[in-house]
């Protein structure tokens, strides 16, 4: 029992990860050059993995000597993805787990059938 709820969970995750990647894809990574600020932070364009929408570059400078009260800048996302929209990691382990549990409840049950004869 165990075993098989593993496999349904690794199933799960394994079709949450490769539909995501699939379908978020599409997005082209640029460099950044000349840092405004020490420790910038910055957040590739990308999608969410929770919702599955597309989101811009964001710029984060945190607090320090040169910047005492730091700032925060979010771009819109780039045209190629804006109104599309990649598949959630939630919906993919959701379909990968009820793919996995009905493969496993179909094939148990031709296991069970008594033989004809």
């Amino acid at each position: 029992m165990i075993g098989r709820l593993a496999l349904v969970v690794l199933a799960g995750s394994l079709v949450a990860v490769v539909a995501f990647n699939a379908t978020s894809a599409t997005l082209q990574r640029f460099g950044h050059s000349n840092p405004p600020c020490r420790g910038l932070v910055v957040v590739e364009a990308a999608y969410d993995p929770w919702t599955g929408l597309p989101h811009g570059t964001e710029f984060t400078c945190p607090v320090s000597a040169s910047w005492p009260t730091g700032w925060h800048l979010q771009s819109t996302p780039p045209e190629e993805v804006a109104g599309t929209r990649a598949i959630p990691m939630p919906v993919g382990f959701a379909l990968g787990c009820l793919t996995a549990a009905g493969a496993i409840f179909l094939i148990d049950r031709r296991r069970r059938r008594p033989a004809l004869g």
